[in-house]
């Protein structure tokens, strides 16, 4: 199944700006010329076909179903998804350092302008809360969430280039040094060196190297790594400025169901079968019989969605299997090590017995 994220605005604004003409040469029946030349003539007939057969079946697609999220969601909320597509996007604008550089970046990746990217975004964000609404999430789902859950937590660190730099700056911090001020003074990363060091509130999806992240997790407030933290980047030393403690459950549990949420968002299988469910819903009914089939690849047929189901369970069947393999193989380990263990501690106690009864035999000898 293939769910285009991307908008085609290229190809809306081709069949606007045919619409367009069509409307300013004054035919109702399409056959004027728009292009004319020796030998040459292109009519509003023939570009009215050409487009509608080259984009005809996409553009449809994706107009309906920006259509049918908007009913899912709502025109008020759709309008705040937009405002917050734009706001974004400006954003990004500003991180880039101006529009010219935020579309260089756009024209290597594929938009052909902000406005296109925006609305991506925005489209993005539409089809992934009309999605969002009919993703089920269980008790179970949100205990193993909570478990694993490590509140947020703001961090400052320093980065040299060697070891023996770091080394020496947790002395001086050792000694009662100031870390805002050794890192504003030492610290090779820039773009935190001017603010203490301080990387500000991350948590485990704030994309930080894994060492890095996992040993400023292992922090208590106020504490900082006693020795050098290495990454590709260089040494590290890492300050825990502030740790929440993590609330209860029940306190959790809105926080933990938008990260599961977004977790599931990324199964394109489970998507792809809640877009056609809503698409079905809505019973919508293609009536140009040219582009009959423009919803044919986001909706899923009766037969197929039995052949995904099978496909899963044969899946989650195989990974449970796997899992009770791996933990069965576990305790055999486990089971052969304290066998071994066992037969080792009956070795020795022979031996030493053993020993002991030779001694003693030795002893008694010598004593006649």
């Amino acid at each position: 199944m293939n769910i285009s994220k991307k908008f085609k605005l290229t190809s809306i604004a081709l069949l606007s700006t045919f619409a367009l003409a069509a409307c300013s040469t004054g035919s109702g029946d399409g056959s004027s010329a728009v292009a004319t030349g020796d030998g040459v003539e292109v009519t509003n007939e023939e570009l009215q076909a050409e487009l509608k057969s080259t984009y005809g079946n996409t553009v449809l697609q994706e107009l309906i179903m920006e259509e049918v999220f908007v009913n899912e969601v709502g025109e008020d909320r759709a309008k705040e998804l937009t405002e917050e597509a734009t706001t974004e996007v400006e954003a990004l604008i500003a991180n880039y350092g101006g529009e010219d550089a935020f579309n260089s970046v756009l024209a290597s990746s594929g938009f052909s302008d902000r406005e296109d990217y925006e609305h991506q975004v925005y489209y993005y964000k539409l089809m992934s809360e009309s999605v969002a609404k009919y993703i089920d999430i269980t008790d179970e789902e949100i205990q193993t969430a909570y478990d694993e859950y490590t509140p947020p937590f703001t961090v400052s660190h320093i980065l040299v280039e060697d070891e023996e730099t770091a080394k020496d700056l947790i002395a001086q911090l050792d000694d009662g040094a100031d870390f805002a001020e050794l890192a504003k003074e030492n610290s090779t990363d820039t773009a935190t060196a001017e603010k203490g060091g301080s990387l500000g509130e991350v948590d485990a999806d704030s994309g930080l190297d894994e060492t890095f992240y996992a040993a400023a997790e292992e922090l208590a407030e106020g504490e900082y790594t006693t020795t050098p933290v290495e990454t590709s980047f260089g040494y590290h030393i890492i300050k825990m400025d502030e740790k929440p403690e993590k609330g209860s459950l029940e306190e959790e549990k809105d926080k933990l169901k938008e990260s599961i949420t977004a977790d599931k968002l990324t199964d394109s299988t489970l998507v792809a079968g809640i877009v056609s469910d809503i698409l079905k819903a809505h019973n919508v009914d293609i009536k140009d019989k040219d582009l009959k089939t423009a919803l044919d690849d986001v909706i899923i047929s009766d037969e197929e969605q039995e052949s995904m189901d099978a496909e899963a369970e044969s899946a989650a069947a195989e990974s449970e299997s796997a899992a009770s393999e791996s933990a069965a193989s576990s305790d055999d380990a486990s089971e052969s090590t304290e066998s071994s263990s066992e037969s080792s501690s009956e070795e020795s106690s022979t031996e030493s017995s053993a020993s002991s009864e030779a001694s003693s035999s030795e002893s008694e000898s010598s004593a006649e």
